[in-house]
This record gives structure tokens, C-alpha cells and sequence, in this order.
């Protein structure tokens, strides 16, 4: 019967082993932290994005609704200047 033999483990290769276990945790416990940040950057701006917006929303909103009333004030005061004219050349 062949024996098979297991390679024996150095404390040279135990302690490579180890540093490399240690090291891929730290990647990967950077590659969350680095996660964690991005998602945290990208919500700040979403949100900040959409209170713009809706500012700009207010702002449009007021600007097409004064824009409106400046109409309406314009035809009004047309229409008394009209009635003005008109009553000037009738006396």
C-alpha cells in the first residue's frame, strides 16, 4: 500500500499564509468601507439634487405666475387708457 505524505506546514509558510489571510480581510473590509462611503456620497447628492430641483420648481412656478399677473395688469391698463382716450374725445 503507497502512503500518501502531507506536505508539512513551515512556520515560514504558516506566517505567509497568515499575512495573506490578513491582508485580503483588510481589502475587503476596505472595499466595504469604501461602499459605504460612495452609497453615502451618492445619497447627499440625490438629495441635494432633488431640494434644488424643487426649489427651481417654487422659482419657475412664481416667475409664470407673476409673468401672468404682469398680462393682466398690462391689458387692464390698456383698456383704461382706452377708456381714458375715448372719453377725451367725446367732451
Amino acid at each position: 500500500m503507497m502512503e500518501i505524505q502531507l506536505p508539512v506546514e513551515t512556520e515560514a509558510s504558516s506566517d505567509k499564509q497568515n499575512f495573506a489571510n490578513a491582508l485580503a480581510s483588510m481589502a475587503d473590509q476596505l472595499r466595504l468601507m469604501e461602499q459605504k462611503v460612495t452609497m453615502a456620497a451618492d445619497n447627499t447628492i440625490r438629495e441635494q439634487f432633488q431640494l434644488n430641483k424643487e426649489e427651481i420648481n417654487r422659482a419657475t412656478y412664481i416667475v409664470e405666475k407673476l409673468a401672468k399677473k404682469h398680462t393682466q395688469l398690462q391689458n387692464q391698463l390698456q383698456e383704461e387708457v382706452n377708456v381714458t382716450n375715448t372719453a377725451k374725445k367725446l367732451s
